[in-house]
């Protein structure tokens, strides 16, 4: 691996590793301004905050909505432990072979099995 590439791999888990923030203004009621407040991060919860403050009272700010949910490695764990759990859970599988002949002695009767309907869930 040359420096550049190297460089370029540290640079980006850098980044990543320690997450980002965003404020951004949504918007102006009458004269309140609504900011809206997104913090994400790999292993810390990702949050969506909007304030509302107004221009004229400054240091006066009030929350209007709030809202919070995994980081990124948290969702991925989570989303993995369904699929594993739904995989280890799922209901054994199966198969019915019943294409064997029978002939009885003692005569010309011939029975044959096979190709039978099988319900799913026990195949």
């Amino acid at each position: 691996m040359n420096k550049k590439t190297l460089l370029a791999v540290l640079g980006l888990a850098l980044v990543t590793l320690t997450g980002c923030s965003n404020i951004k203004t949504i918007g102006r009621v009458n004269n309140v301004v609504l900011t809206r407040v997104t913090t994400r991060g790999v292993f810390s919860p990702a949050t969506t905050t909007v304030l509302a403050h107004s221009p004229e009272c400054p240091g006066e700010l009030s929350i209007v909505a709030s809202a919070a949910g995994p980081g990124v490695l948290p969702a991925i764990a989570t989303a993995g432990g369904v699929a594993g759990g739904a995989a280890l859970l799922r209901p054994a599988r199966t198969t019915v072979n019943s294409g064997s002949t029978t002939t009885v002695s003692g005569g010309d009767t011939t029975s044959t099995g096979g190709n039978q309907w099988v319900p799913p869930g026990q195949r």
